[in-house]
């Protein structure tokens, strides 16, 4: 977190490497979902690659004409009269394709992934990093894919101008988090290098734990109105909780420390919360008077616990129902 403005985020959008979308891509991924679900929250965008598909379509065809294989090898080995009972289907490539590029695109509308076109980078600048072994290649011009990667990454942000963005890889053999944070910067971009995703989740948790509590702490404000909206009901209940003779009263005061119950309504998609409150009251003993008057001896503030319930609706708490009182302080 920056120290001199906490508030800062790390970096305004995410570029997650291949090896993160797998296995299970072009199904949704959970770790993936879970990312998404973390970063939506803070509104960061998360990009897939056109570089990064284009892989990871390769990876899924890949995988199948080697499993195919391998099960061509299996049926030849048969004795031939299994063999003969044994069919393999000729398998339609371009059919497969189409499916999996149906199911990326409905996967990435679900999870709110945005695109990134392929770069146009000149294939000189590449040949030139290959040939001076520059990150991410390697000896013999190695990691070509990585290193086409990596530029995806710097000239999307540099044209959506980005100017501090999260790559994420496990492949932290091939990607230096210095030799990175170069890179970028010789395009004016701050990239930073996570090798996993709870690397990045520990980048982001103190932004998540500083939104949550806002939005708990506006809920609860919420609720903090709709108690004061009951303001007598809620005293006549508190009355008939503690006064039991003609000789006490009870007057309230204030009404404070709202909580709600906000993240368990908006994990199971309920309208009813439980809520409770402290109710700052006074209480007053009578004393009979020889003239008959009625004098007040004794006067005593309380604070009583309250717990109950309200209806969420329409952005706001209502019907509110007192269920248990107790003198806290």
């Amino acid at each position: 977190m920056d120290s001199d403005n906490p508030s800062k985020l790390p970096f305004t959008a995410v570029f997650p490497d291949t090896n993160v979308f797998l296995p299970r891509w072009p199904e949704e991924p959970a770790a993936l979902a879970e990312l998404v679900s973390v970063t939506r929250l803070l509104d960061i965008p998360v990009y897939l690659l056109e570089s990064v598909e284009i892989e990871l379509e390769a990876h899924q065809l890949r995988e199948a004409r080697d499993a195919i294989q391998e099960i061509s090898k299996l049926s030849g080995s048969l004795h031939p009269l299994v063999r003969a009972a044994v069919k393999v289907e000729t398998v339609d490539w371009e059919q497969v394709r189409s499916k999996l590029r149906a199911n990326s695109s409905a996967t990435k509308l679900k999870l709110g992934l945005r695109s990134s076109l392929f770069p146009a980078l000149p294939l000189q600048d590449l040949f030139e990093m290959a040939a001076n072994h520059e990150h991410p290649f390697a000896d013999k011009g190695r990691n070509f894919q990585d290193a086409v990667i990596l530029r995806s990454v710097i000239e999307t942000s540099r044209l959506q101008n980005l100017r501090e963005v999260a790559f994420v890889s496990k492949n932290e053999k091939d990607f230096n988090k210095a030799a990175v944070l170069k890179r970028g910067k010789e395009s004016g971009i701050t990239l930073h290098f996570y090798p996993s995703l709870a690397a990045l989740h520990d980048a982001l948790w103190p932004h998540v734990a500083a939104v949550v509590q806002a939005l708990w702490m506006a809920d609860n404000r919420l609720g903090e109105t709709a108690v004061k909206l009951v303001w007598n009901e809620l005293e006549t209940f508190l009355r008939s909780q503690f006064v039991h003779g003609p000789d006490v009263t009870l007057q309230l005061l204030s009404i404070g420390g709202v909580q709600t119950a906000w993240w368990e309504r908006e994990y199971k998609k309920q309208s009813e919360a439980a809520l409770r409150f402290v109710a700052e009251v006074r209480f007053a003993v009578a004393a009979n008077e020889p003239s008959g008057v009625q004098q007040y001896k004794s006067e005593i503030e309380r604070g009583i616990t309250v717990e109950g319930w309200a209806t969420f609706t329409d952005g706001a708490y209502g019907n509110v129902q007192f269920e248990s009182a107790f003198i806290s302080r």
